[in-house]
């Protein structure tokens, strides 16, 4: 038995891809490893009700600066737990000490688009990248894609990094049945009959303004009756896109709903037409594999992860070529067979991923890092 811990910093909202992963990754450890001794590790108090009760929570408040809890509280709690094996799901993590250690590396987008990043961030992100490609045991990073890029940028050894892609809960992203309840989140949230959905943080990296663009000409050049919905906070240069609503003159047709909680979402994309994610960059990319675990059509991009996470499910589109996006979307709307096909692709594709898979593999990485950690019966 080894004792393992695991930064859950990134645990407490579960508003964005790493706090989802954090929380399925725990989640499933606690269901497949009963051998290993966990040790959970926040700088905050987080609800722990429906996580593994056998795993030790640990809260250490102090210091609030995030650089310093690193390297002296959490330091020092390795040291007084006797953790054998340290996992950052974040880049992040105690420099110093002998104990093994594994980083999971979401993306490099700070290196693509560093101008959404203050010189603060884009300091941060450089420092922990490059240590955890130095200092680490293993990295896991969550696409091929990204593998790639930290091997071009980073030099980093092939044989250092293991891809482990994330899941899907499929006891909470499903095609629903027509209820009572979809009529209460229509009226939750006043949205239209028929619609086109977007999820993200309204920043330049999702694309948005593009698929505004888009929306425009389908406006402009045919009779479109759904409207665009977008859910996702307010990011970096944020207003560039409600401008672009403004100058276009769609104000009574783009819908901002803001933030929106996980328990309503799966009733969202279930009420829509039509999912589309533009993106210019991602690491993984989770909504476009929410929105084919509904059943719902997908319109992504051909960059970055984006392919390797839809396969041939999805129709992939340049994020640069607005009328490309307006076409891809025109074609799904007005050809019911099509978006019928890519309905039934999306929900097989969907099937292959799991967040008891990802736990799976990352158990397995454990157990290579440290070569004292027992495998229990199952997990291989």
């Amino acid at each position: 038995m080894a004792k393992i811990g695991i930064d859950v910093r990134m645990m407490t909202h579960l508003k964005t891809g790493v706090e989802i992963y954090t929380y399925y990754l725990i989640q499933n450890l606690g269901r497949i490893d009963k051998f290993n001794e966990y040790f959970l590790f926040s700088d905050k108090d987080f609800n722990n009700s429906d996580l593994p009760s056998s795993f030790n929570k640990r809260i250490i408040k102090f210091p609030p600066i995030s650089f310093l809890w690193t390297q002296s509280s959490l330091f020092f709690a390795l040291l007084r737990y006797r953790i054998d094996l340290y996992h950052s799901p974040t880049s992040a993590f105690a420099l110093w000490g002998r104990r093994k250690r594994i980083v999971t590396i979401h993306d490099l987008s700070f290196l693509f688009y560093p101008e959404m990043y203050s010189k603060r961030r884009q300091l941060a992100h450089r420092f922990w990248l490059k240590r955890a490609v130095d200092f680490s045991d293993k990295i896991i990073t969550v696409s091929k894609n990204t593998k790639e890029d930290i091997i071009k940028f980073y030099n980093a050894e092939p044989e250092k990094i293991n891809v482990i892609h994330l899941g899907i809960d499929n006891k909470v992203y499903y095609p629903l049945k027509e209820s009572f309840h979809f009529g209460q989140i229509q009226r939750k949230y006043n949205l239209p009959k028929r619609f086109i959905f977007a999820v993200g943080r309204l920043e330049p990296r999702k694309n948005f303004v593009n698929l505004i663009k888009a929306y425009a000409i389908l406006k402009r050049k045919t009779d479109l009756k759904e409207k665009l919905v977008i859910i996702g906070n307010k990011g970096y240069r944020y207003k560039d896109i409600f401008k672009t609503v403004e100058n276009l003159n769609l104000k009574k047709e783009v819908i901002f709903l803001g933030y929106v909680p996980q328990k309503d979402l799966p009733y969202i994309y279930n009420l829509a037409s039509l999912f589309v994610y533009p993106s210019f960059y991602e690491g993984f990319g989770l909504p476009p594999l929410e929105a084919m675990a509904c059943g719902i059509p997908v319109i992504t991009s051909t960059t970055s992860s984006l392919p390797e996470v839809v396969g041939e499910a999805a129709i992939l589109v340049n994020p640069y070529n607005v009328e490309e996006i307006a076409e891809a979307i025109y074609k799904v709307l007005s050809n019911k067979e099509l978006a019928e096909k890519m309905r039934r692709k999306g929900l097989e594709r969907a099937k292959q991923f799991s967040w008891e898979k990802c736990g799976r593999e990352t158990l397995r990485v454990y157990e290579e890092v440290g070569k004292t950690l027992a495998k229990p019966s199952g997990a291989g």
